[in-house]
């Protein structure tokens, strides 16, 4: 707290005009709450839209690991995705155990395009899955269904969904179901 008034009294001594954005007041005072109104900037398509990039880019290479996540999250999945980027973002917030992170990292290596790594992405599936990440178990069902990254194994597949199922994610339930159908 003292160190934003510390800036905004610089800022009035200096004879800087106008008062500085709720964003740019954020960053000042904490990293976590600067990633998560940059996000919001970002995902509203604000005006601050590129100031907030340039926050989560500042913040994940402080290796902070909030903009990591939020700037993977931007790059991959956002308006004009770049995957490759992505892995790379969000892999910094994964080896941290950041929430999400290493499921969306298996995401973004999982799509098409750009970045695609299916054998990094079922390396990812699967530890998530053992560590109970249901969408990890059911991705990863639907990867091993479908032989990315290696071969075909139906059996394997609906255990993967019925794990999913299990863990309370509606798409592996519903795969299950397909599959003993």
């Amino acid at each position: 707290m003292r160190r934003g008034a510390l800036v905004v009294a610089a800022l009035v001594v200096l004879g800087c005009s106008g008062w500085p954005s709720d964003l740019t007041q954020a960053c000042w005072l904490d990293d976590d709450q600067c990633a998560s109104m940059a996000a919001k900037e970002i995902a509203a398509d604000g005006p601050l839209r590129d100031e907030a990039m340039e926050q989560l880019d500042r913040l994940c290479m402080q290796d902070h690991p909030a903009g990591c996540y939020e700037a993977g999250m931007v790059r991959g999945f956002g308006k004009t995705p770049s995957r490759a980027r992505a892995a790379v973002d969000l892999h910094k917030a994964c080896e941290v155990s950041y929430g999400e992170a290493c499921f969306q990292e298996a995401r973004v290596l999982d799509g098409s395009g750009e970045g695609q790594d299916y054998g990094r992405a079922a390396a990812l599936y699967a530890t998530e899955c053992d560590k109970g990440s249901a969408g990890s178990c059911t991705n990863l069902g639907y990867m091993v269904e479908r032989g990315h990254g290696g071969a075909v194994d139906v059996p394997k597949a609906a255990t993967l969904y019925g794990k999913g199922c299990d863990g309370g994610d509606q798409v592996g339930c519903v795969n299950f179901g397909l599959m003993l159908a």
